[in-house]
C-alpha cells in the first residue's frame, strides 16, 4: 500500500506530462477510482488511509488537507515534499491502476467526476444515502465489492 500523496504525485505526474490541470476535487475522486480498481482487479488496496463520505463525495482527508489551501484552482505543488509525504516508487501494479484510471478519467472535469462517485449505489451512495452514515467511513470491503464488478484484471494489466 501508498500513501493516498504517493498516489496523487503520480496522477499529477501524468497529468503535467501532457500539459493538463488537477484540482483537489478532482484529485481526491482519481485517487479514490485508483483504489478501488486496485481492490476490484488486483484484490489489494492502493493507499494507507482511510476514504470517509462526505457531501462532495469520497474523500481522503489526509489529502484533503494537505490540498485545501488550492480550493478550486489547479494543484501547483509537487506532493513528494509535503509534510509526511513519502515518495516511493510505484510498483508496476500500482502503476498500471493509476494509467488505467487516468486514461478513463483524464477528460472528466470535477463535477462531472462527482456525478459518477454520486450514482445510485456507488460506495459513496450506500454510506452516505442508504446507511445514512454521513461524514463516515467508506469501508473497503464496500469499496471492492462496487468494483468487482466493473473492473477487469485484464483492463488494469494492459497500463502496467
Amino acid at each position: 500500500m501508498y500513501s493516498a500523496l504517493s498516489v496523487a504525485q503520480a496522477i499529477l505526474g501524468l497529468a503535467h506530462a501532457e500539459g493538463k490541470s488537477v484540482t483537489n476535487i478532482q484529485l481526491q475522486q482519481l485517487v479514490f477510482f485508483a483504489h478501488g480498481y486496485s481492490l476490484g482487479a488486483l484484490d489489494a488496496p492502493l493507499i494507507d488511509s482511510e476514504i470517509m463520505a462526505w457531501n462532495f463525495g469520497p474523500v481522503i482527508p489526509r489529502l484533503y488537507n494537505a490540498l485545501r489551501h488550492y480550493g478550486l484552482s489547479a494543484i501547483t505543488d509537487d506532493l513528494s515534499k509535503t509534510e509526511h509525504a513519502s515518495s516511493p516508487v510505484l510498483d508496476p501494479a500500482a502503476m498500471g491502476v493509476i494509467n488505467a484510471v487516468w486514461k478513463a478519467y483524464q477528460g472528466y472535469d470535477a463535477f462531472e467526476l462527482l456525478a459518477l462517485t454520486h450514482r445510485s449505489d456507488t460506495p459513496w451512495d450506500i454510506i452516505w444515502n442508504k446507511r445514512g452514515e454521513r461524514f463516515k467511513p467508506i469501508p473497503d470491503d464496500v469499496i471492492k465489492s462496487y468494483y468487482k464488478q466493473r473492473v477487469r484484471p485484464a483492463y488494469v494489466a494492459e497500463f502496467a
